[in-house]
């Protein structure tokens, strides 16, 4: 008896799937934002300033996604470290 494959087909404009971050990952994104943000208020020029308005709420919205995103990771650290300590006192 011969298999027959079925291909499954993506949509064209499907997005790649996300990866998942660390804590490193996390303050790499932050330290870059800083560091840019240091570098343009040392020696940036402000040619447009609506679109330097638009530049800095885009930072700001991904500044305050790290937050979230390390609270996050920091919730889910105590979650293991609860489960650990249950599964340690069980086993005494």
């Amino acid at each position: 008896m011969k298999k027959e494959t079925q291909e499954v087909t993506k949509p064209k404009n499907q997005a790649p799937p996300l990866k998942i971050l660390s804590r490193d990952d996390v303050l790499k994104i932050l330290g870059d934002c800083i560091n840019a943000l240091k570098q343009k208020s040392v020696s940036g020029r402000f040619r447009d300033l609506d679109l330097e308005k638009a530049r800095d709420a885009k930072v700001r919205l991904m500044i305050y996604g790290c937050q979230v995103f390390l609270s996050g990771i920091k919730d889910k650290e105590l979650e293991d470290l609860e489960k650990r300590i249950v599964d340690l006192e069980g086993a005494s």
